[in-house]
Parts: structure tokens; C-alpha cells; sequence
């Protein structure tokens, strides 16, 4: 069993905890230990490799996308707006590669559910819609902690099954 299966219990947990979770944020880090950040557009989840996949556009991503290069170690916020839940996976990308056309379907999904919520909390649709999103390139992660990030009491604890690499 790989480490990541062990992450919450194994894929349907995991794939129950991502679930209606639309903001992302890709966190990383340069040689200097200086954080960079990115929004993410899509992601996927795949139970079978028990790696995530998480979408961020080329056209705001140079500087995560220079850190991947210099080392592996990443972090992905994702958040449910409605309801402020969020977690964050901790991990290393193991593969960063263009996004590819078949993975358009999975973005916009994603980005539609993201418009969704947002407008429900009353941004201004017209303002989100223009969101950039393609071409991306696909960040594919092997998770090694899982943390809730929802505010309240339980906020920063690791979800059973996680630990520290």
C-alpha cells in the first residue's frame, strides 16, 4: 500500500473530503525558502494512483511553476466557499506537465462550480467569469498530510491516517 492510500483512510475518504471543494490555492517555495502562490483552476482525484491532480494556468503560474522545478515540496488549499470548509494536502509533485485537452472538461467543471458559489456570496458575475484558466499546466501530487483548515477548534489538526514524511 502506497503512503498516500494510507491518507485518510484510503481513496473513498479522500474522494468524500475533496468533494464541493471549488477555491485552491497552490502554495510553494524557491531554494530560499521564499512562499509563492497560485490559484488553481480544476483538480481531479484519482483513487486507482491515489494522486492528486490539480490544474493552475500558464498565464499565472511562472513562479510556482519555477519552484516545482527547483524542488518537489508543495501545498494545496481548497475550499468550500459557502460553508468556509476547507482542508490543505500537503506533499511533493511528482509530475508537472500541459494539461491536456481532454482535461479542459475537468477545469471547467471545476471553475463552474467555483462561479457557483462565489456569485451565491455575491461577487459580481461578470468580474468572475473572467477569470483565467487555460491552458494549464496539470500538478500531479502525492499527498503526504492532510490538514482540516476550517475555522473553529479543529483547525490545523491532521485528519486521521496523516502524517508527517
Amino acid at each position: 500500500m502506497s503512503y498516500s492510500r494510507a491518507v485518510l483512510g484510503g481513496p473513498p475518504a479522500l474522494t468524500r473530503v475533496l468533494r464541493g471543494l471549488v477555491a485552491i490555492a497552490v502554495g510553494t517555495r524557491d531554494e530560499s525558502l521564499f512562499p509563492a502562490c497560485a490559484t488553481g483552476v480544476g483538480f481531479s482525484y484519482d483513487p486507482l494512483t491515489h494522486l492528486l491532480t490539480v490544474f493552475v494556468p500558464e498565464a499565472t503560474g511562472k513562479e510556482t511553476f519555477e519552484n516545482i522545478a527547483g524542488n518537489s515540496a508543495i501545498a494545496v488549499v481548497m475550499e468550500e466557499v459557502l460553508m468556509h470548509r476547507a482542508v490543505q494536502l500537503k506533499g511533493r509533485c511528482v509530475e508537472m506537465r500541459s494539461a491536456t485537452a481532454a482535461e479542459k472538461e475537468t477545469v471547467e467543471s471545476c471553475m463552474n462550480g467555483f462561479f457557483y458559489q462565489v456569485e451565491s456570496v455575491g461577487m459580481a458575475r461578470e468580474a468572475i467569469r473572467r477569470k483565467n484558466r487555460w491552458p494549464c499546466r496539470a500538478l500531479i501530487i502525492e499527498i503526504r498530510e492532510v490538514f482540516e483548515q476550517t475555522p473553529g477548534p479543529e483547525a490545523g489538526a491532521r485528519f486521521a491516517g496523516s502524517r508527517g514524511a
